[in-house]
C-alpha cells in the first residue's frame, strides 16, 4: 500500500531503522488512508447500538 516491504516497516517500528522524512510521509499517508477506509466500513461494532444479541 507505501510501498514498502513487510521487513522495512518492522524495521521502522522497533527503531531498527533510520528511515528518511519522505519514507515517514509515505507511512503516514498510508496509515492516514487505513483509518478512512475502516471509518467508512459498514461493518457494526461490537459496542455499536446497531449490533444487539
Amino acid at each position: 500500500m507505501v510501498g514498502l516491504t513487510r521487513r522495512q516497516i518492522a524495521e521502522i517500528e522497533v527503531g531498527g531503522a533510520n528511515p528518511r522524512l519522505e519514507t515517514l510521509e509515505k507511512v503516514g499517508r498510508g496509515a492516514w488512508s487505513l483509518a478512512s477506509w475502516r471509518s467508512q466500513s459498514r461493518t457494526p461494532s461490537l459496542l455499536s447500538s446497531e449490533y444487539t444479541v
